[in-house]
Order: C-alpha cells, then structure tokens, then sequence
C-alpha cells in the first residue's frame, strides 16, 4: 500500500507530523537569550520558547516534553482535518 492509497486525512496527518517534527528539531538548536538574572533559566528567552529544557532539566519531562507532544499531536490533527477536506471537495468534482 503506497502513499497514492493512503486516504487524504491520513496524508495530511503524515505531513503535518513531518512539519511539526522538523519544527521541533529545529528549535531546539536556535540560540536562548538570557538577561542574566539566575541559572535556572528564569530571565532566558526563546525566539519559540520550546527550548526552555536547557536551562531548566527538572523539568525536562514535565513540562517541555508534554508542550512538544502537545504541538506534534495537534499538528497532526490539523493535517489529518485539512486532508478530510481536501478528500471530501475532490469527491464532489468527480
């Protein structure tokens, strides 16, 4: 089964994780300013604000981790919602 048999939400899904991953991984190495006011990362600002895991690795899996699932799962659910619509508009032409 290739990617011509998918249906369109799955296809929209797929491409969604796809921006919602390399998203991720691209922020995670953009540089963090900090103002200096302590060492726990209180004062650091993000460009995105998902990168917060390098000052603060406490709270690594609490917080952070739980906003980039968040943001990959809710990617996929706009892709998969946007793939149903395109699905649905391209069986009414034909």
């Amino acid at each position: 089964m290739g990617w011509k048999d998918w249906s369109y939400w799955l296809k929209g899904g797929i491409i969604g994780l796809v921006i919602s991953l390399l998203i991720t991984l691209s922020t995670m190495f953009m540089p963090v300013y900090c103002i200096g006011l302590s060492q726990d990362g209180t004062g650091c600002v993000s460009p995105t604000g998902i990168d917060a895991w390098k000052y603060n690795f406490n709270s690594l899996f609490d917080d952070t981790f739980g906003i980039i699932i968040l943001f990959i799962v809710s990617l996929f659910i706009i892709g998969a919602i946007i793939g149903w619509i395109y699905g649905k508009i391209k069986q009414r032409k034909r």
